[in-house]
């Protein structure tokens, strides 16, 4: 291989596919077959030899995806020990329901991680541009062992309903809760801006939706292990919450794999460039002369955006908002984030033993369906990883977010109903589906967007807008939705449809295919 120096009429092998048909170039083995050419085919009197897009998934590839996805893991199990085992850490806490002005306590220890994750994502983007990802991640990883260890240390102090109802243990449980949050916040912009960084194009999406997969089995393990029959006793759960500072010990037992971002490298200067083209080439598994093409994409001056440096004044986010280059594609990723949670996915999550209840499901039945809706939700995120590059990004976000609005009406029609023999059934099968639809498409997509949209030196930045965008509307739905229930009743989750839909006529309407698709090509396609 060697450095190309005009578009050649046939790619050489471990290069995009490229070939000259009527002097239109075919970037990939996709657009091939789409214009009737096969592999082995022929132009003019001259056979031609498609090669694979440039890049494929190899053993340090893999390793540093599996190394990265580790404080997702701590993400995801810290998002969920609050919910099946609540009952005995309420009690060792002191704050057991009904008792005072406890039920506004605990909803405070559980919502106070996300005050922490809004200042995680907005320091992600300063931390992770100055001292790399792979450092970043590996904070991000410490941090969640103190928060961890705090909560873990919340019974220490002891504090028993009949002496106080906001003790020492608390005010613990609260800080762990917001340091936790704070690893959690920084997880979110570094671990998808680092899987999306290191992935080959042909990967992006596979690699990408391995963010939310993570993030999902831990939840799931999370809601199983706290079940009363096994650490959800009052002698188990500090060892339980602790939980979530173990996979940090993989991170660093292995740390030596994990592997710098080359395009974050790329823009560090001819000594950190010249190591990045060496990391890119451990990942993919191929010559330097292979990924030469590759890695002078990676470098800020070869993107199609102007503007300046990183360090400079036009790196905000209005100057981010002012600029037209960048403009659209940070306004489409803030758009899906914000939707994600005002889609009413955590709500559903959060209140759901409360609709089944209300139509006369049985405590225990209702466990059950918890943790199916934890597999579903796991089933559909898994097979989103399989559809994220064969259906593309716009296809799943948009058919998600139209079938999530289908169990919405679903579910609405069986809380209109309470007490009525098929009414249970139905508002269980709803919120199933409702949740399986999420994780196909507006669970996993609004994460890897950034990654795929915005240009290397404005990723970090961008990624870190984002994140907090999220977490901002988190805590806003949150907040909010015990007040729409009361005013809306029955019908509370007809404005999360309204909001679905006018997402679903805005992205069909704005939001491109980046399937497979260089930044360069997707810029283009953001000029409208």
């Amino acid at each position: 291989c060697s450095p190309p120096q005009a578009p050649p009429p046939v790619a050489i092998l471990g290069i995009q596919s490229r070939v000259m048909k009527k002097n239109v170039s075919l970037l990939n083995v996709a657009d091939m077959k789409n214009d009737g050419l096969s592999r082995n085919t022929s132009i003019g009197s001259m056979p031609v030899q498609v090669s694979e897009p440039n890049g494929g998934w190899t053993l340090r590839l893999g390793l540093a995806a599996l190394l990265a996805v580790i404080p997702a893991i701590q993400y995801g199990f810290n998002n969920a020990s609050m919910n099946t085992a609540s009952p005995v850490m309420r009690q060792a806490l002191g704050i057991p329901p009904g008792l005072g002005n406890s039920d506004s306590v605990w909803g405070f220890c559980v919502s106070a991680f996300c005050l922490g994750a809004l200042v995680g994502s907005a320091a992600a983007n300063n931390i992770s541009d100055k001292v790399g990802r792979r450092i970043a991640l590996s904070l991000a990883s410490l941090v969640f062992v103190l928060g961890s260890l705090l909560q873990a240390g919340s019974v220490l102090p002891g504090c028993s309903a009949e002496t106080c109802e906001f003790g020492a243990g608390v005010l613990l449980m609260v800080t762990g809760r917001v340091v936790s949050g704070v690893a959690a916040g920084m997880t979110t912009v570094i671990v998808p801006m680092y899987l999306g960084e290191v992935a080959p194009s042909n990967l992006r999406g596979m690699l990408g939706t391995c963010f939310q997969l993570s993030t999902v089995v831990s939840m799931l393990v999370a809601q199983v292990l706290g079940l009363p029959a096994l650490m959800g006793t009052f002698e188990l759960w500090p060892v339980y919450v602790s939980l979530a500072a173990l996979p940090s010990l993989v991170l660093f037992a292995f740390r030596g794999l994990l592997l710098e971002s080359p395009r974050w490298l790329a823009g560090r200067g001819f000594e950190a460039s010249e190591q990045g083209l060496e990391t890119l080439v451990a990942l993919r598994g191929l010559s330097s002369e292979c990924v030469y093409e590759e890695f002078q994409a990676m470098k800020p001056q070869s993107m199609p955006f102007q503007h300046a440096s990183k360090d400079g004044p036009g790196n905000s986010l209005m100057d981010m908002l002012r600029d037209a280059s960048i403009r659209p594609a940070i306004s489409l990723c803030i758009m899906c984030a914000v939707v994600q949670q005002f889609s009413g996915i955590n709500n559903a999550f959060n209140y759901s033993s409360t609709f089944l209840e209300q139509n006369g499901v049985p405590g225990d039945t209702i466990t059950v369906i918890t943790v199916l809706m934890n597999v579903a939700n796991l089933m559909a995120t898994a097979l989103s990883t399989y559809l994220m590059d064969l259906s593309g990004r716009r296809a799943l976000i948009l058919s998600s977010a139209s079938v999530m609005m289908t169990a919405i009406v679903v579910l609405t029609v069986a809380l209109a109903h309470p007490g009525q023999a098929w009414a249970s059934a139905m508002a269980a099968h709803a919120v199933v589906i409702f949740v399986m639809s999420f994780g196909i498409g507006m669970g996993p997509i609004p994460w890897l967007l950034p990654a795929e949209m915005l240009p290397a030196d404005r990723c970090a930045k961008g990624s870190a807008v984002v994140s907090l965008s999220n977490w901002l509307a988190n805590f806003f739905v949150g907040q909010s939705f015990p007040i729409v229930a009361d005013t809306f009743g029955c019908y509370c989750f007809l404005p999360f449809f309204v909001i679905l839909g006018i997402f679903v006529l805005v992205a069909y309407r704005t939001l491109p295919e980046t399937r497979g698709k260089t930044r360069e090509q997707i810029a283009e396609l953001l000029r409208f």
